[in-house]
């Protein structure tokens, strides 16, 4: 994550300085950031590393959060396009529906950035994301290790529709072709409630808790 955020915000700071933008009247130079949802840990964590990165460089950072909501993401960044920030980084909540949010930005002039997952359409600067369907090759090798290469899994994939969730599903699903672990169900894991969980358990045989 250390090692992403870097590199995120040495990428940041090149944009700054290939569309021109310039420090406000006050001195402050702002940077806008749409969160898909800040009830993952994961993307709590990205919000707070781009905070303390931009702080450190100088950057105040204008932070919304889209709910895993399509339609509040467009609001969002509706909004983020009049709070007089210089560059919008977008975690998309899904790849189709950023395109519109993308659109947005560009109507404004504002470049935009995308985060952790693509959007199908509309100008972006660049794209700044680690490697899904690597992620997804090294749970499944993962897997194979610790089950000794047998036995049935459940698969929770993420939000439909996500360049993620898809990169991270392509890779899991090709490492564990020629193993004898059998996929026996998947569900986006939003959807997914603790009596499902024991539910496929008994079901399925699975092992873990």
């Amino acid at each position: 994550m250390k090692k992403f955020l870097s590199i995120m915000m040495t990428i940041v700071l090149s944009s700054f300085m290939l569309v021109g933008c310039s420090q406000k009247e006050d001195g402050t130079k702002k940077i806008g950031l749409i969160v898909s949802t800040l009830n993952n840990p994961f993307f709590v964590d990205l919000k707070k590393g781009v905070e303390k990165e931009a702080k450190k460089l100088g950057y105040e950072v204008v932070v919304l959060d889209s709910q895993n909501d399509p339609a509040k993401e467009v609001s969002n960044m509706e909004d983020i396009t009049v709070k007089n920030v210089d560059l919008v980084l977008l975690n998309p909540v899904d790849s189709d529906s950023a395109v519109a949010s993308v659109m947005i930005a560009n109507n404004a002039d504002l470049p935009v950035m995308t985060v952790d997952r693509i959007a199908n359409g509309g100008k972006v600067t660049s794209h700044i994301a680690s490697d899904n369907i690597a992620g997804g090759d090294m749970a499944a090798k993962f897997l194979i290790d610790k089950l000794g290469n047998k036995g049935n899994i459940v698969e929770l994939e993420g939000i439909a529709g996500s360049s993620a969730t898809r990169d991270r599903g392509k890779g899991f699903e090709d490492g564990i072709k020629g193993s004898n672990l059998k996929i026996v169900s998947k569900q986006s894991a939003d959807l997914i409630e603790q009596r499902d969980l024991l539910l496929w358990k008994t079901s399925f045989n699975l092992k873990g808790k």
